[in-house]
């Protein structure tokens, strides 16, 4: 495992704190993940293929919900999940192709708060309930 696929999935899992992964990143990466645009850049392509897991985008909202993470930090894991182009979907099921829309739509909302709102406990809330439809997955 490469060092920048080490700090993404720690980063992704909830292992390291967003601020440290975007910290142990910089030496890699131009990362402004509170900025209008957001931006990851990486100074040279990365081959990082990290596998995008219900149950570890329900785990971090989880993190929000307990107070272990700010919105900022649900915001900033958000859109450092989603500009890194570092994680994929598992292939669907072959009756939904689409079948994994709506976890992206979740990050995507997270990510952009100043589009679909702010991050608080009742949106949180309803975020988890959008993805249940994921319990139960093994991914």
């Amino acid at each position: 495992m490469t060092e920048i696929q080490t700090i993404l999935a720690g980063a992704f899992e909830g292992s390291i704190p967003i601020d440290e992964a975007v910290r142990s990143l910089k030496p890699f990466a131009r990362l402004d993940l509170l900025t209008n645009p957001a931006v990851v850049s990486f100074a040279k392509p990365h081959n990082v293929s990290i596998l995008l897991s219900p149950p570890a985008v329900v785990a971090q909202l989880r993190r929000f919900q307990d107070g272990s993470v700010t919105a900022l930090e649900l915001q900033e894991w958000a859109a450092l999940v989603r500009l890194s182009n570092a994680f994929d979907a598992p292939p669907p099921p072959a009756a939904d192709v689409d079948w994994f829309d709506e976890l992206w739509d979740v990050i995507s909302d997270l990510a952009c708060p100043a589009v679909f709102g702010p991050i608080t406990p009742a949106s949180v809330g309803e975020y988890l309930e959008r993805l249940a439809k994921y319990q139960g997955s093994a991914v």
